[in-house]
């Protein structure tokens, strides 16, 4: 990743798991804690559960490298707010 462009790592950092395969996630993991899941619905929901964690460390890998390169990539609002993800894209 780190002979990527500044906008395709930005690309990257921006990146979220699809719709619908988050909302089956969900789904799964909700019917999970009603009833054990069938096989097939287990192996569904540990590859989306794959998904989902590979998708957070090209984000954290993407901000982590974008960050070196002296992006601010996380602002802090204020005392009541969280840290953000920096509200704009570099030019």
């Amino acid at each position: 990743m780190q002979s990527l462009s500044d906008a395709a790592l930005w690309g990257m950092a921006g990146s979220i798991m699809d719709e619908r395969q988050q909302a089956e996630l969900e789904a799964l993991a909700e019917l999970q804690e009603e009833r054990a899941l069938t096989a097939a619905e287990h192996d569904i929901l540990t590859r989306l559960m794959q998904e989902a964690e590979y998708t957070m460390l090209r984000r954290a890998e993407a901000f982590h490298l974008l960050a070196r390169r002296g992006y601010s990539v996380f602002v802090y609002q204020d005392k009541d707010s969280a840290w953000l993800l920096a509200p704009r894209l570099p030019p």
